[in-house]
């Protein structure tokens, strides 16, 4: 006869074992969707807030005052892209010291490269929002010009519905969108450990893209007169 406790032993060791097998596989597949997670928060995030801190200053009473003076168009245009950037920047670095110390990715060993991705998306986001904003000027109608962006946005993410089940066009699109270049390129920093040269491709379209919506943002503000 087979003792039962040796039996209860190995069934025990098993149990230990297929725990542990699960546990890998459900955090494989956290650390797998973690960066578009995280993009996708810094896209909410950094639009709402850049939306509601340029609709402040565009109704503030002061801001017919600062009109008088000149010189403060630009002063003015960075002084919101700073200031969203910044309460951008304190909910991210959580999400990101999670990533790290939770999920086990490896941000804080690559931190400047991760720094510099998430600073040029954050931007392009604020931009997106302080954009929004001047164009239309009303608190209700931008928030929900803001909401249906999201929505496009989020749509085309790759998140809802994977980039590689889209049709060519639309692919074609999504492909090209800032959160999807930024997650690109922290794909191939986390989980590849690709170097800086291999990321200068991703990088450089975001300061494109950066440049360029930061152009029309600066010309809508000029015509808008605010």
């Amino acid at each position: 006869d087979i003792n039962p406790d040796i039996i209860r032993r190995f069934q025990d060791k098993e149990q230990d074992e297929i725990t542990r097998l699960i546990k890998g596989e459900t955090l494989l597949s956290f650390q797998v969707i973690f960066p578009k997670i995280l993009l996708l928060i810094v896209m909410f995030i950094s639009l709402l807030t850049s939306s509601f801190v340029c609709l402040n200053y565009i109704k503030s009473p002061a801001t017919a005052r600062l009109k008088t003076i000149k010189g403060m168009f630009f002063p003015s245009f960075f002084s919101i892209y700073i200031a969203s950037s910044l309460i951008t920047l304190i909910p991210i670095v959580a999400v990101v010291l999670l990533g790290n110390f939770l999920f086990l990715l490896p941000f804080v060993e690559n931190l400047w490269i991760v720094c510099l991705i998430l600073i040029l998306t954050i931007s392009i986001n604020v931009l997106l929002g302080m954009g929004v904003s001047y164009l239309i000027k009303d608190k209700t109608l931008t928030l929900l010009v803001s909401i249906f962006m999201l929505l496009f946005l989020l749509f085309f993410s790759g998140f809802i519905l994977p980039i590689e089940r889209m049709g060519a066009s639309p692919a074609k699109i999504a492909t090209n969108f800032p959160g999807n270049i930024g997650t690109d390129a922290l794909n191939k920093l986390l989980f590849y450990d690709q170097p800086f040269s291999s990321l200068k491709i991703n990088i450089i379209s975001l300061m494109i893209i950066l440049f360029l919506l930061c152009s029309l943002i600066l010309f809508i503000k000029k015509i808008r007169e605010i």
